[in-house]
C-alpha cells in the first residue's frame, strides 16, 4: 500500500507559526497536476529557495523524514528548470515510495483547502485557525477540519 513507507514516517500534525526554510519542499498544483521532477532517481519536489513568493504564501502541510513540506496554494503555472507538471494519478506507482505518499497526501490537503474557502452555514469567507489545521468562520464560528477522502475522489 502507498502509505507503507517504513522506516520513514510522515508527521501530519499542524505546526503553529511554521516558516519554510530554503531547503523545505514545496508542492504546487495546477488542477490535478503537481510541479515536480522525475528522473532516474525518482520523484523530486522543488525547494523553497526556487520560489520568489513571500513566506506568507506557503502553508505548512507535514514533515517527512526531517524535511518540511509546504503548499503554495495558487494555480499559476511556474517554470522551474528541470521541473514539469505531472498528473497526480501517476504517483501511485512512482518511487521513492515515501515521496509518492507525500505527493498524494499533499494533494488531499490541497483539495481540502481548495474546497474549504467559504462557510457552509453563513457563506462568510473562512480563515485558517492559528492553533490547528482547521478553517474557521469569523462570523458564525463554524469549524471545518480536514477529512479523509474516499478512493472515488482519486483522479
Amino acid at each position: 500500500m502507498i502509505q507503507d513507507i517504513e522506516p520513514k514516517h510522515l508527521f501530519n500534525e499542524w505546526k503553529k507559526n511554521a516558516v519554510p526554510k530554503k531547503s523545505s519542499a514545496v508542492v504546487q498544483f495546477r488542477g490535478q497536476d503537481l510541479l515536480c521532477r522525475i528522473d532516474d532517481n525518482g520523484l523530486k519536489f522543488p525547494s523553497r529557495a526556487q520560489f520568489t513568493e513571500p513566506d506568507e504564501a506557503f502553508t505548512y502541510l507535514f514533515e517527512l523524514d526531517g524535511r518540511e513540506y509546504y503548499l503554495l496554494f495558487d494555480e499559476n503555472e511556474r517554470v522551474l528548470d528541470g521541473y514539469s507538471y505531472r498528473n497526480i494519478g501517476l504517483f501511485r506507482t512512482e518511487k521513492p515510495k515515501e515521496l509518492a505518499y507525500a505527493a498524494v497526501s499533499a494533494w488531499h490537503l490541497c483539495s481540502w483547502y481548495r474546497d474549504a474557502r467559504y462557510c457552509g452555514r453563513c457563506g462568510e469567507k473562512l480563515v485558517h485557525d492559528g492553533n490547528e489545521r482547521m478553517m474557521r468562520c469569523p462570523k458564525c464560528g463554524n469549524m471545518i477540519f480536514p477529512r479523509i477522502n474516499r478512493r472515488s475522489s482519486w483522479p
